[in-house]
């Protein structure tokens, strides 16, 4: 069986859309106890399919896109080395291996002149012999000016985006009453959409589209028992829509199908699954391939992830910006 069930499914997208939601929230949510929760999560922690909690700006801050690469290789065998040259690009924020020998590349650009700077240099790699890029659909949320109180907050959320009201008002020194305040406009009702992260409509709220702070996690879904890949479906828009399209995987697929990441620029989906073992992905592939209006499915089997935490442009705007505040 999978080590993470429908309920810790739902539990994970829960928190990567406010990770700091509390365990009587999760609790009410879904019909548990509040110590059946903490005992989830601890165990996703323990599995290191939980990695973290963070903060990062919306993308109207950076006035930017991101885009998802799929780099071909001539080949020839690339090391640890290859993925991190590629990783030290100032917009590239992860990178993987698949299986085939191609490597996936995710990274934020600002403009057409950044989509052109991010094209030359993954051309421009030694050992890359091509690359299809997709600049991914995303909500930009909203840009707004932080207060020096807002700043203080988000210094202590930098630092750890779960942190205490009690410990955020003793390190900011400001009043739990106003910390709470400050915590209550960043989250809204509940949280902010994760912006690469796309759902059918009836899971969305438009009041969750123009958050300016966004309160995540970071998994990894190959962690424990499980094997996680991506499908990229395309299909034929002029007959169905993307939310139809994401729908109809959700209700195949309701635990393996995790979350689907839209291109801009054709109707394709690079979807997440999550299954019990290699063999099952084949079958799964093949119901896909069949579902009305599909045109075409591939999945992408690949390594762990290289994340390069806090070097984003987001990452490095927000760093500036608490060190022009003097925080």
């Amino acid at each position: 069986m999978l080590c993470v069930d429908l309920v810790d499914k739902r539990i994970l997208l829960e928190m990567s859309t406010n990770c700091r939601i509390s365990y009587q929230a999760l609790a009410k949510k879904f019909g548990l106890t509040v110590n059946a929760i903490k005992k989830r999560i601890d165990k996703l922690l323990e599995l290191g399919v939980l990695k973290r909690c963070y903060i990062f700006l919306s993308l109207a801050f950076l006035g930017g896109e991101v885009a998802l690469t799929i780099l071909s290789t001539d080949g020839v065998l690339k090391t640890q080395e290859f993925i991190d040259r590629i990783g030290a690009n100032p917009m590239v924020f992860a990178a993987s291996y698949l299986s085939d020998g191609r490597v996936l590349v995710w990274a934020e650009y600002i403009g057409a002149k950044g989509l052109d700077e991010l094209g030359r240099f993954l051309r421009g790699v030694d050992g890359v012999a091509g690359i299809d890029m997709h600049t991914l659909i995303y909500e930009k949320g909203e840009r707004c000016d932080f207060s020096l109180s807002e700043l203080k907050v988000l210094r202590c959320l930098r630092e750890d985006a779960r942190m205490s009201i009690s410990e955020i008002a003793r390190q900011s020194k400001l009043t739990p009453k106003r910390v709470r305040k400050i915590l209550s406009k960043f989250l809204g009702d509940g949280g902010a959409t994760p912006a690469a992260i796309t759902s059918s409509p009836s899971r969305r709220d438009a009041r969750t589209l123009c958050a300016s702070v966004h309160f995540s996690i970071q998994w990894d879904l190959n962690a424990g028992d499980g094997i996680c890949f991506i499908v990229r479906v395309d299909w034929n828009a002029d007959r169905k829509s993307r939310g139809e399209m994401v729908e109809q995987l959700e209700e195949r697929f309701p635990v393996k199908f995790w979350y689907a990441l839209a291109s801009a620029s054709k109707p394709a989906l690079f979807c997440v699954f999550v299954t019990n073992h290699i063999r099952e992905a084949e079958p799964l592939v093949q119901k896909i391939s069949l579902i009305p209006d599909v045109t075409s499915v591939e999945p992408f089997f690949g390594y762990p992830t290289n994340y390069y935490i806090g070097t984003s442009l987001r990452d490095k705007l927000l760093d500036a910006t608490l060190a022009k505040a003097g925080l």
